[in-house]
């Protein structure tokens, strides 16, 4: 079920009108088991491990051979089965197979699909396979003009746009993430990892404190570095950010089942009963 903007179609009920409530995705009544919202387009897996998609189409991102949006989910082409992670990021989707294999379709302008040298003026309507990680990737997460895989062994590699880290339109390894990392999300300008420790590390653009390491600055951070007071304790982590240069936070779940957030606070998206921006971490209210 998806609620909210409806522009696009992204929530997927055969309509563009927004809502409030929660409504069912047309044909996905049963069997999904992982949904990915990206800026106008949302994906989903199924216990068959096949992928649909639906909403924004006008970069390929929805995989189906077409730049037409699509209010209803739509087959991704080529993707019918044995898919185990999907992700859907600004223009772009990646998606793990069981096989370990990535690929990724839509806008590929910054190298975020990884397979053609930048800039790359045509979109991918299709998905493509990266030959650089053909197996062994257990997770990925596409984000605003980057892309970011969790290898077996727990090393983290990114390609595209940085965020503000080397451009490159294949596979480089995180600073100082060679191994241990078990969760990643990439948000338009910057990106998140949870470590085996439990510990939670961002990189990137922290002019709003979605960095939580106390500080905000409008030059990026290029490196990883430690969340305040999230050093153990962290089983996942979201980043999530405004593309276009909007306001910026991150949010955790812990071991213990509470949630914090931390960065941009203008809608009150870090759920304190404030709208005070954090640099640091800040539990959100009956959570």
């Amino acid at each position: 079920m998806c609620w909210g903007n409806n522009t696009y179609g992204q929530l997927g009920n055969n309509s563009f009108a927004d809502s409030a409530v929660p409504v069912n995705v047309i044909g996905l009544s049963s069997g999904v088991i992982a949904v990915s919202a990206g800026c106008n387009h949302t994906c989903a897996l199924t216990s068959a491990g096949t992928v649909m998609c639906w909403g924004f189409n006008y970069d390929g991102e929805l995989g189906n051979n077409s730049t037409t949006d699509s209010s209803v989910p739509v087959d991704v082409v080529g993707l019918s089965s044995g898919v185990v992670a999907v992700s859907a990021g600004v223009d772009h989707t990646c998606a793990v197979t069981s096989a370990g294999a990535v690929l990724c379709w839509g806008d590929d302008y910054d190298g975020e699909l990884g397979v053609l040298p930048a800039p790359n003026t045509q979109n991918i309507l299709v998905p493509v396979s990266m030959s650089r990680l053909a197996s062994d990737v257990i997770a990925i997460s596409a984000g605003g003009s980057y892309t970011c895989a969790i290898t077996s062994a727990g090393a983290l590699q990114c390609w595209g746009s940085s965020p503000y880290g080397p451009d490159t339109t294949f596979p480089v390894e995180v600073q100082g993430l060679s191994s241990g990392v078990i969760a990643v999300s990439a948000g338009d300008e910057h990106a998140c990892a949870v470590t085996s420790a439990s510990a939670v590390l961002c990189w990137g653009y922290n002019g709003y404190g979605e960095l939580g390491n106390n500080s905000t600055t409008t030059t990026p951070i290029s490196g990883p570095v430690d969340v305040q007071g999230l050093s153990s304790g962290v089983i996942a982590v979201s980043a999530g950010d405004a593309p276009g240069g909007g306001g910026a936070q991150t949010c955790s779940l812990t071991s213990a089942g509470a949630v914090m957030c931390w960065g941009d606070n203008t809608y009150g998206q870090l759920g304190n009963n404030s709208f005070t921006d954090s640099a640091v971490p800040v539990g959100v209210t009956g959570l």
